[in-house]
């Protein structure tokens, strides 16, 4: 990879960003071939640990601070509440497997829509804005598909999974011959496209002839999507504490008068994203389980979480953003 196609750098954008779903194949692979564990294993491990930086990115770039809660706007801030009603209105009008239809469109949409940010951001560092109407709508095409066929699945032939990925492989050859014949191979976006759309394929696949479903794709998925996750939070709450640092300094405002965060040491973005996740995300789901209601009016933290992502991403609105990616 040439570094300055790259996020971060080669190796860590081969870990983290495109190499990640490299991590869901480890996880499908050990799903199908593993023992019985692994299930308890990895839905353990997105719950307990993986799962954390979704809460706390939320947390802490929108509500924890005045700045904060200007920049995203007061409005959409107060949006979680009519959000925790929405899946109460579905249970009490009979229509639970519809909300939770919703659920996965939703999520998966999310999921999607970071990968094809992802694609966009590598198209910028390349250069390669001419095309990116093209590229975005393969890309989504490519993603959105197979959470389509898993949906349709009981109203299709019991094959059109095999039978639609076999047709889509002609299209998704004809876009890699494409970019291997271009001048300047970004390769840190080929390999974004060639780790993750096979793997939602399988990982939809798979879960349409399993009777965990959507649970089993969601978990396959999201291990490579949190470890995404992951890698820009902690860059960008680096490059924020960097700038409160030089500010500081500037300013010869002491330690004990810092304006940085607890969570910008290692340790304390480890403490809040296990603490966060478990109060507003672990805790609460174990309280409430069991409770149809209830449990569908959580679904309104991860709705929250999907709006906001929305906007708190926008490097034309956040500079710390755009100078922790280098576009």
């Amino acid at each position: 990879m040439k570094k300055e196609y790259c996020l971060f750098s080669p190796l860590q954008d081969f870990a983290f960003i495109a190499g990640a779903p490299i991590f869901g194949y480890i996880t499908l692979l050990s799903l199908m071939f593993g023992p019985a564990q692994s299930l308890v294993f990895f839905s353990m491990l997105l719950l307990l640990v993986l799962e954390g930086p979704h809460v706390f990115a939320t947390a802490t770039r929108a509500y924890f601070t005045p700045e904060d809660r200007n920049s995203v706007g007061r409005k959409k801030l107060w949006m979680l509440l009519p959000l925790c009603l929405i899946g109460p209105v579905f249970v009490a009008a009979g229509l639970l497997p519809v909300f939770y239809a919703i659920t996965v469109v939703w999520l998966h949409t999310h999921v999607a829509k970071q990968h094809v940010g992802f694609l966009a951001l590598y198209k910028r560092k390349a250069g390669e804005m001419e095309d990116i109407r093209y590229e975005t709508l393969f890309f989504k095409t490519s993603l959105y598909l197979p959470v389509i066929l898993f949906l349709t699945k009981d109203a299709a032939h019991p094959n059109s999974f095999l039978y639609a990925g076999m047709l889509y492989a002609v299209p998704f050859a004809y876009y890699v011959s494409r970019e291997l014949s271009k001048k300047h191979l970004s390769t840190p976006k080929l390999m974004l496209v060639l780790t993750s759309v096979p793997l939602q394929w399988l990982a939809w696949g798979y879960a349409a002839n399993h009777p965990l479903g959507a649970r089993l794709a969601g978990i396959i998925l999201a291990v490579s999507h949190t470890i995404q996750y992951h890698r820009l939070v902690i860059e960008y709450h680096r490059v924020d504490a960097n700038d409160i640092e030089e500010m500081e300094k500037e300013l010869n405002i002491t330690r004990r008068n810092s304006r940085k965060k607890p969570w910008h040491s290692l340790a304390g973005y480890a403490l809040m994203i296990i603490g966060a996740n478990f109060v507003l995300h672990v805790l609460p789901r174990g309280i409430m389980s069991g409770n149809e209601v209830l449990m569908a009016s959580l679904w309104g933290l991860s709705f929250q979480h999907y709006l906001l992502d929305a906007v708190i991403w926008k490097t034309k609105d956040y500079p710390v953003f755009r100078r922790a990616i280098g576009v």
